[in-house]
């Protein structure tokens, strides 16, 4: 059974924080989405709700988590680069340039994918994906 657990940044401090994932229903909150924090289990971390992605209970041939949202390097470093995302059924990966018909199972094997950044810090990347997949 894979881990279940959820990252996102804060909206105060804008670092990752890493847990478990609510959902606050509370009217007195002026934010929805918290992380409770694994170290913490009794406090709680506003989130930027667009930020939040789920573990894929997978690691890179470095031995990084894998996470939704992640900018991956795929097929060992000659330029075709996928953003991870939750497709149908389970985790896929969507081949940058190759529109949305390239989606590839990310259970099929991680030893040829390395995180090189998010979508979230590192938009620069999906433009780079964009302009080496249509070479």
């Amino acid at each position: 059974m894979r881990e279940i657990k959820f990252r996102g940044i804060s909206t105060d401090e804008k670092v990752w924080i890493y847990g478990n994932l609510l959902i606050s229903q509370n009217p007195r909150h002026n934010f929805e989405t918290l992380i409770i924090p694994q170290e913490k289990c009794n406090s709680y971390m506003a989130i930027i709700p667009s930020t939040v992605g789920q573990y894929t209970g997978l690691k890179d041939r470095q031995g990084v988590e894998i996470y939704e949202g992640d900018v991956l390097d795929y097929d060992n470093g000659i330029g075709i680069k996928g953003i991870v995302k939750w497709y149908k059924d389970g985790f896929a990966i969507r081949i940058l340039g190759a529109g949305d018909a390239s989606n590839k199972s990310l259970y099929q094997s991680t030893e040829d994918i390395e995180v090189i950044g998010n979508i979230h810090e590192n938009p620069e990347l999906l433009k780079e994906g964009e302009a080496n997949a249509s070479n």
